[in-house]
């Protein structure tokens, strides 16, 4: 047996470990986290379930991922997307004369 087709076996018990990972819901403390939120160059929807679908185009390159919220560091969340990615909040969600705004990775996100 080739060494290719005897890692198959441990790469898919890896994928599947793998899909579980990431919180159920976000905690209360985070709620206002929830929902479709846009930038110049950014769209990020969070979910109540903490999957999150993030997307950053810009001239010279795009960038997407999908994953689930798997823990909070203070403002800021890490989503596991088969690596964990950290999204810097600089300024958690907050009203501004009725609209929601949040700073992520350094951009102003209302919603």
């Amino acid at each position: 047996m080739s060494r290719k087709f005897a890692l198959q076996p441990v790469m898919v018990a890896l994928a599947l470990s793998m899909l579980g990972c990431g919180m159920d819901a976000l905690p209360e403390d985070k709620a206002d986290y929830a929902g479709f939120w846009t930038g110049s160059t950014i769209n990020l929807q969070i979910a109540p379930d903490a999957s999150v679908d993030y997307a950053r185009s810009t001239i010279d390159s795009s960038t997407s991922v999908n994953g689930k919220i798997v823990r909070f560091e203070g403002d800021d969340f890490v989503v596991y997307a088969v690596l964990n990615l950290s999204f810097d909040v600089s300024d958690p969600p907050h009203d501004e004369e009725g609209v929601m705004h949040m700073t992520v990775n350094g951009e102003d996100l209302s919603r």
